[in-house]
């Protein structure tokens, strides 16, 4: 077989191996690990990773990568057995397949092939037109792989995916070291190298420099969690962190604690890594060999990037172990190697794969990876608060109510446990808002807000997300009904972020919502703040569309119907198909309808109200508050029929919301008591139970139904919704439930007519039924008891009363 045959075919082998590695969830969605510094505007538009679904494309760029490992090696003066134990190492190492699984690694993995790549070119362009691409095994020994002068084309295209790599990943700014490296370990003479490096490193240098300038830039407007330690520690750490990934890449985590520099001894334990390179160096220069030489300076070149920022992962190691693979098949490596000597990079590289193999079910989704972390760090914190983030986010898919809930308790315990850990300052404030969003979501206000104050109390005034916090203490506040104090936050927050629109958005919002809750002058001066805050969020924002409706809702609030017309005339003028718009001006005018004392100009303003709330909905036939608003207004006009259909379209829409539901109800109760009073006693009952279908736990619409089944004298089915309507009430009382909908005296009363009427109902059939007359009379004795424990000082029950004291003697 021809040297290109016998390559081809241990390619092809490699790529069937990292199939067959990956096979298990090869198929499956790249893991999103957190936020990733490469998650840039050039990432999306020119690489467009982000948007590829499974991992066969991550894939694919690691077996380029692994191929162009071999065609380095090859290039270096490899022989055909030594490159492929190289790429062999390289493609199947344990690591790798945190960087094929996840999201974050296609930016490392499209960097790493293309500065990869850019070598090869290089080393094509600095090689003689007749080299191999690797050395036959019959050459003999490694010889310095240097020819003639520099061929342009290759280089210019070495140059240009170097400046491409730039963009996926600032990484790869090294290449230039290793086309030092090499000219100074390879070249045959030592003139050469200074021929060269005019001609060769210093475009390489400027594309470097330029490249990382523009990739910084674009780092900046990341999000990037700081690292606690001073910043000798930090980079110390992060170099340590990443370096044990080199020397022993088998950790089954998707991250890994930075190393810490806290303690006498502890920069010797946690530097062992750095120790083992220094062995490694000291060792591969004793070997005499270029490319082992050149392999060891890779490595040190590829591992230089992580003193610049947190290696939290593998991914920071992957062009590293390029050079290490280069280095452990130059080991391996012979002209005709024994047996023995095949099979222990054989060996070397099955394990590998087999721990490879293993790691996959590590990436199974985005939780797996957080929970095998925090299994096997049970002290570090950031895996457990990274867990409760990826629940979070799942929350945002998640359409059922109970799943939702069951998801957001599940994440509020995430971060508690991470903050049970003692993580470092930054890690325990991101794990607090967290936490007390996830229950604020669950309506448990007042542990949110005191998770919130302890975050206040441990950070610093210029903390940039102390607004934030202040405004979601204020939100928890509000939702315990100290409106007072909320605001205070409010106002707080915007003195903090005093340039930022949507601070004030929030402050104006919440001023504008309590207004109508307070005195006629405090109602003026908490209305006239509101308008002072949406304008002031205009100059900052002049086309901000809320800020603009909000406004005109605030005026209007004040009663400058002229000027609040004109400023929701504008958007509807620039946004005609923006129903929020037109549902905004038709709450402008019902809202005036209700307060003018004029009948004739209240019917004016309420059919305005009712015409801008049907151009809302010609809009957006889902707009749920435009359709309560058009019920409304219809109830208002008379047409009470309409104003039912309405209401039935927004619960439709809308069944878990509360006060939908509630409204629902009302109107199918009035609506059954109108009917009741029609005597249409079968519309009557359709609609009570409708009533009870749409809120169990409504004892206004028990007791409606219970009284239409009472008027066709259907006792014992009214008796088992009276019993139910008893039953919610107790159960408001045990559980000290404050439930406005549950009048428990009035319950109680229409309960103990019930019972009376029962009686009187058993009684009856009693006279009728001398078979039955002892049993009947029992069970109207019991009745008439149950009604006077009911209302035990109601004159009304007074019958009842001498009736039972009549039986006991």
């Amino acid at each position: 077989m021809s040297e290109r045959g016998r390559i081809g075919l241990l390619a092809v082998a490699l790529a069937l191996s990292l199939v067959l590695v990956h096979l298990p969830n090869l198929g499956a969605p790249l893991v999103q690990l957190g936020d990733s510094v490469f998650e840039s505007a050039v990432d999306r538009s020119f690489l467009g990773m982000p948007a590829i679904g499974s991992r066969i494309h991550a894939l694919l760029l690691h077996a380029s990568a692994a191929l162009l490992v071999l065609g380095i090696a090859g290039r270096l003066g490899a022989s055909v057995f030594g490159a492929v134990v190289a790429a062999g190492l390289f493609a199947l190492v344990p690591s790798s397949v945190d960087v094929v699984a996840t999201r974050e690694g296609l930016s490392v993995l499209a960097a790493n092939a293309l500065v990869l790549g850019a070598f090869y070119l290089y080393l094509v362009s600095v090689s003689g037109a007749a080299n191999p691409i690797v050395r036959s095994e019959s050459d003999g020994p490694a010889q310095r792989a240097d020819a003639g002068g520099l061929r342009i084309w290759p280089y210019l295209l070495a140059l240009g995916c170097f400046a491409v790599s730039l963009l996926a990943g600032p990484a790869t700014a090294v290449f230039p070291l290793f086309v030092l490296f090499h000219l100074v370990l390879f070249a045959r003479r030592k003139g050469q190298v200074l021929l060269r490096g005019g001609a060769v490193l210093l475009p390489a240098l400027a594309v470097a420099i330029v490249g990382t300038i523009v990739h910084v830039g674009i780092r900046r407007s990341s999000a990037v969690e700081p690292l606690g330690g001073s910043a000798f520690e930090r980079a110390l750490g992060s170099l340590a962190t990443t370096a044990r990934v080199v020397v022993w890449p088998f950790d089954a985590s998707p991250w890994y604690p930075p190393a810490h520099f806290d303690g006498p001894f502890a920069g010797l334990v946690a530097s062992w890594p750095l120790a083992v390179l220094v062995v490694l160096g000291v060792w591969t220069w004793r070997a005499r060999s270029p490319l082992r030489r050149f392999s060891f300076f890779w490595i040190v070149a590829a591992l230089l990037p992580a003193l610049g920022f947190a290696a939290a992962s593998p991914r920071g190691a992957h062009l590293a172990w390029a050079g290490m693979a280069l280095c452990l098949g130059d080991v391996f490596d012979h002209p005709s190697p024994s047996p023995v000597r095949r099979a222990l990079p054989a060996l070397l590289i099955l394990v590998l794969a087999a721990f490879s193999f293993s790691r996959g079910g590590v990436f199974a989704d985005d939780l797996a990876p957080w929970d095998s972390a925090a299994n096997r760090f049970p002290e570090e914190a950031l895996p457990e608060v990274r867990r409760g983030i990826v629940l979070s986010e799942r929350e945002a898919r998640e359409s059922d109510v109970r799943a939702l809930r069951s998801l957001r308790l599940e994440a509020a315990e995430a971060f508690r446990a991470g903050l049970a850990r003692r993580p470092r300052v930054d890690v325990a404030e991101l794990a607090r808002r967290r936490s007390a969003s996830e229950l604020l979501a669950l309506g448990d206000a007042p542990a949110a807000e005191a998770t919130l104050g302890d975050w206040l109390a441990a950070s610093a005034d210029g903390d940039p997300h102390r607004a934030d916090v202040l405004s979601m203490r204020g939100r928890a506040r509000e939702a315990q009904g100290r409106v007072d104090a909320a605001i205070d936050d409010f106002r707080s927050a915007a003195r903090v972020a005093a340039d930022d629109a949507a601070t004030h958005l929030e402050l104006g919002s919440a001023l504008a919502r309590h207004a109508a809750e307070k005195g006629a002058d405090e109602k003026r001066a908490l209305l006239v703040d509101a308008v002072a805050e949406f304008r002031r969020v205009l100059s900052i924002r002049p086309n901000d569309v809320e800020a603009t409706l909000e406004l005109g809702s605030a005026l209007g609030a004040q009663g400058e119907l002229i000027e609040a017309s004109k400023v929701l005339d504008g958007v509807k003028s620039a946004r005609p198909d923006d129903a929020e718009a037109w549902y905004r001006s038709g709450v402008l005018y019902f809202d005036n309808a209700r307060s003018t004392p004029s009948a004739e100009s209240a019917r004016d303003l309420a059919l305005h109200a009712r015409s801008e709330w049907i151009q809302a909905l010609e809009r957006d036939p889902n707009h749920v508050k435009a359709l309560l608003g058009l019920a409304d207004v219809l109830a208002t006009l008379g047409d009470s029929a309409n104003a039912s259909k309405a209401l039935a379209k927004a619960h439709a829409l809308a069944p878990n919301s509360l006060d939908v539901v509630k409204r629902y109800s009302d109107a199918l109760i009035q609506s059954s008591v109108s009917a009741a009073q029609k005597g249409d006693v079968a519309a009557s009952e359709a609609a009570a139970r409708e009533a009870v279908k749409v809120q169990p736990n409504s004892v206004d619409a028990r007791a409606q139904l219970g009284r239409c089944l009472e008027t066709r004298r259907d006792y014992d089915a009214a008796k088992e919704q009276f019993d139910a309507l008893l039953d919610i009430v107790a159960k408001s009382r045990a559980n000290s439930v404050s439930n406005p909908a549950v009048d428990e005296s009035a319950s109680r009363r229409a309960a103990a007519l019930f019972y009376k009427d029962y009686g009187y109902a058993l009684l009856l059939q009693a006279a009728g039924k001398p078979a039955e007359h002892d049993a009947l009379r029992a069970k109207s004795r019991a009745a008439f008891q149950r009604a006077v424990e009911l209302a035990p000082n109601d004159p009304e029950f007074d019958v009842a009363r001498t009736l039972l004291s009549t039986w006991e003697h």
